[in-house]
């Protein structure tokens, strides 16, 4: 049996953080990452369940 310990915990949706322009701002993915980090979290996990890819794809066109 494998050992699954290091999936145990709170592994929420990392949502995309956009800017004004639609953009990906990445000071504040760094934001969120850091606020998740110190709440605990033990990993995130991205393009599921948070519903923001759907539509994400749109904005591009």
């Amino acid at each position: 049996m494998k050992d699954i310990q290091k999936y145990k915990g709170v592994f929420p949706a990392f949502y995309a953080c956009y800017d004004k322009n639609g953009e990906v701002d990445p000071a504040a993915v760094r934001k969120l990452a850091a606020h998740l980090i110190q709440k605990g979290v033990k990993g995130v996990y991205v393009g599921g369940s948070s519903g923001e890819w759907s539509g994400s794809w749109c904005w591009r066109t």
